[in-house]
């Protein structure tokens, strides 16, 4: 089991830095080959059907099974069959992504996703 702050501060040490409100992860729970994570925003999403802090948070679950942070940069298919609520759960297992409530409903699935390496040179500023 990951704390909040060990999940952070393993992003941090891989150079990803994210602010008080898009720190959404509560706890970890890591296997070899799949995790699940437990998200709450600290504040009201309602009006949105998925409020960016809670997705950034699930799309950053990936980066504890690499040395190296990887950017998602695209899925196969991306299905919303509910509005995300303020308390879910993310079920990773490579390459996919399944977002629950507290009780199992299934929220949101991302299927086959795809990664490319983080470095220093994506984020340099053209010359």
């Amino acid at each position: 089991v990951a704390s909040k702050g060990d999940f952070y501060d393993t992003l941090a040490s891989a150079g990803i830095k994210n602010g008080p409100l898009f720190q959404t992860v509560e706890r970890v729970y890591l296997t070899e080959k799949e995790m699940l994570g437990e998200f709450n925003l600290s504040f009201s999403a309602k009006g949105y059907l998925a409020h960016p802090a809670l997705l950034e948070g699930a799309l950053q679950l990936f980066n504890l099974f690499n040395e190296s942070p990887l950017m998602l940069t695209g899925c196969d298919s991306f299905i919303l069959y509910a509005p995300l609520e303020n308390h879910i759960y993310a079920y990773y297992e490579p390459a996919n992504l399944k977002l629950l409530t507290p009780k199992g409903q299934l929220l949101a699935e991302i299927k086959g996703m795809h990664y490319r390496a983080m470095t220093q040179a994506l984020f340099a500023p053209e010359r």
